[in-house]
């Protein structure tokens, strides 16, 4: 079904608000602590802040939420990894810096509050047809039970909730928290730097971050 027949019943942000306590669970049982941020240089990255925290050692990993796109009978379809994302993934590993995306097949939001299936994404893993091109995926079912298959019939790079501090312990890099800023500000850049026909406007995309004490 074209794109444009599509809609969803949710944004991103409402879907993260679900995302979110299941990562910071799963990586304060390896981690011991992972605090999750939404960065503002003027805010977390400010003077202030940097004099608290500037000296800290952190890893850091990056979270976009995908919303389920659905059909007029209410059956998710699909979802997207817009290319800005995946540039930002391949900026992202550069720093040594993980990211992921999480998507649920949800179709209300209420089913948001039933322990909803989730699948996890490593955004710097996937693999795209062209520089610019979008990346539109589907979950399928396996003989292990379902995977997310992209429109080429590849399947996604997907690993389960309990995973994911294996993906950050392997990609995030311990840094000061001065640093960390300077890498979440330079990421930002990224994403506004890819606004379209409309570039002074920025990207719509910001990650959550999850800020990891190393010691």
């Amino acid at each position: 079904m074209p794109a444009s027949k599509l809609s969803s019943v949710m944004n991103e942000r409402t879907l993260e608000f679900a995302l979110v306590p299941l990562v910071q669970t799963a990586l304060k049982e390896h981690f011991d602590r992972a605090v999750p941020i939404y960065f503002w240089k003027s805010r977390e990255g400010n003077r202030h802040s940097l004099a608290i925290h500037g000296d800290r050692p952190v890893r850091l990993l990056a979270l976009f939420g995908r919303r389920p796109k659905m059909a007029a009978g209410g059956v998710a379809i699909e979802g997207k990894l817009n290319y800005q994302l995946l540039e930002f993934a391949k900026q992202a590993h550069e720093f040594g810096i993980a990211s992921i995306a999480g998507f649920s097949p949800v179709t209300a939001l209420f089913d948001l509050a039933k322990h909803p299936t989730i699948y996890w994404i490593l955004l710097s893993q996937v693999k795209q047809d062209n520089e610019w091109g979008d990346v539109l995926f589907h979950s399928v079912p396996t003989t292990g039970g379902e995977t997310l298959i992209d429109t080429s019939g590849l399947p996604l790079p997907v690993v389960s909730t309990a995973d994911i501090p294996l993906a950050v312990r392997d990609t995030s890099n311990v840094m000061s928290f001065a640093a960390a800023v300077e890498a979440m500000s330079e990421l930002r850049s990224t994403l506004s730097g890819n606004g379209g026909f409309f570039p002074w406007l920025g990207s719509g995309y910001k990650p959550v971050y999850f800020l990891i004490p190393s010691n």
